[in-house]
């Protein structure tokens, strides 16, 4: 894993540079796969409470089922995820979103009751001009 790479007048560093990589060995260099699942996503895991078996992918798609649950923006999404067009966050994420008519529809009628005149209120529909009145 590579952290972002910084670029410097259009030229990108070379990513082997010491301090370069995310999980790097105390020479610098990347950790093996293997390595970083036994080092630090296992014991991650472990102290967070998970199953071992949890896949990074997995704690990706978690994140972004929670995200949605919040109700966060698709855009904010994508670029939260990585994703350079919206349309890849649907596809991937899009059946996360079933549902999100109901919440939207039941949001819609808290507002019209919260707005809702009392009962025997007046409520103009057209305000006409008086007769003889300006």
């Amino acid at each position: 894993m590579v952290a972002a790479r910084q670029q410097t007048n259009g030229a990108k560093r070379n990513p082997r540079s010491k301090g370069e990589f995310l999980f790097q060995t105390r020479y610098g260099n990347p950790l093996n796969r293997d390595k970083l699942r036994e080092k630090v996503i296992r014991p991650a895991l472990r102290e967070a409470g998970l199953p071992e078996s949890f896949r990074t992918y997995d704690l990706r798609h978690s994140h972004a089922s929670v995200m949605i649950d919040l109700g966060v923006n698709l855009l904010a999404l994508a670029q939260r995820m990585g994703h350079s067009d919206p349309a890849m966050t649907l596809r991937l994420y899009g059946h996360l979103f079933e549902g999100t008519q109901v919440q939207l529809s039941e949001k819609i009628d808290e507002l019209r009751a919260a707005t809702e005149p009392k009962a025997g209120t007046v409520v103009p529909l057209i305000r006409r001009k008086a007769v003889g009145k300006p």
